[in-house]
C-alpha cells in the first residue's frame, strides 16, 4: 500500500497558467485531512477528505482573490501523484506532483 502521509509538491495545468501548491496531508482509515499551501501563499484547511486505497478526494474552499470550491481527486504511487483538480465552473486541470522531504 502506498503511502499517502506527508508533505506533497503540486502542480495543476490550468487555463489560467501552472498553478503551484503544497499538501501537507495524515490520513486514518478512510478519512484524510490536511492542509493546501496555495500559490499566493495562504494556507486552508482540506474539507471532506476520503481515503480510498491510494486515491484521495478533498475539497478545500478558497476565499480569494475569487470565492471558490476546489475538488481534488488524487492518485498516490510512491513519492508521485496524479490527479485531477475542479475550479469552480473551470473544466478540470491536470495535477501532478512528488513528495517532498520531511
Amino acid at each position: 500500500m502506498t503511502q499517502i502521509d506527508g508533505r506533497w509538491h503540486i502542480e495543476a495545468q490550468t487555463p489560467m497558467g501552472k498553478q503551484v501548491s503544497t499538501l501537507h496531508i495524515t490520513t486514518d482509515g478512510g478519512d484524510a485531512r490536511g492542509t493546501l499551501l496555495g500559490p499566493d501563499g495562504k494556507e486552508t484547511p482540506i474539507e471532506e477528505g476520503k481515503v480510498d486505497g491510494s486515491s484521495v478526494s478533498f475539497k478545500v474552499h478558497l476565499p480569494a482573490p475569487v470565492k471558490m470550491t476546489l475538488k481534488i481527486n488524487l492518485e498516490f504511487d510512491d513519492d508521485a501523484v496524479v490527479g485531477k483538480i475542479k475550479a469552480g465552473i473551470m473544466p478540470a486541470s491536470k495535477a501532478t506532483g512528488t513528495r517532498l522531504p520531511v
